[in-house]
């Protein structure tokens, strides 16, 4: 699929749209990207982001992956959530990573995550440019790693909100 390239100005206009118009736009680039790969996944936390992202991503590809990367940090109330979604959705897909480092050995190697504390070494991205946080690496981007590889995951959805933060404002732009 080809990278698309935004403005801030399409960031404004995009955010300023109807949510009946999110969604038919969201559905339009779901459906488009599952045209062109076999084997998709839903990256999914079970929080309010992914799960709309699950829902429609499962309205075109009922059968797509659902993997959860299992901090071991996780509220009890969430975990709950999940095993009710599973049942209640009758998905059959699931796939649970567990980190390389706990989050306690990681707290206790490279103390506490800050907001724009940054990784050295193996953390940069597929480009070689941005790095990511020692814990999250370990506790997730390795993991989902390794899973993608392991099960030829050619397509994964995240969902993320660019009004979020910075970073994922500049990640869309």
């Amino acid at each position: 699929m080809k990278k698309q390239e935004h403005t801030y100005a399409d960031y404004m206009t995009l955010k300023q749209l109807p949510l009946t118009d999110k969604v038919v736009r969201a559905e339009q680039l779901i459906v488009q990207a599952l045209k062109t790969h076999h084997k998709p996944c839903v990256s999914c936390s079970w929080g309010k982001d992914s799960m709309i992202l699950l829902h429609l991503v499962r309205k075109f590809c009922k059968n797509t992956i659902v993997m959860f990367n299992n901090t071991g940090v996780e509220y009890p109330q969430n975990l709950k959530y999940r095993d009710k979604m599973l049942v209640d959705w009758g998905i059959q897909n699931y796939v649970e990573n567990k980190p390389i480092k706990n989050f306690w050995r990681c707290i206790k190697e490279y103390g506490y995550p800050k907001s724009r504390q940054m990784g050295k070494g193996e953390n940069y991205n597929e480009q070689g440019k941005q790095r990511t946080p020692k814990c999250c690496y370990y506790m997730k981007e390795g993991p989902a790693k390794h899973t993608i590889k392991k099960l030829n995951i050619d397509l994964n959805f995240v969902g993320l909100q660019a009004s979020e933060s910075m970073v994922r404002r500049l990640s869309f732009l």
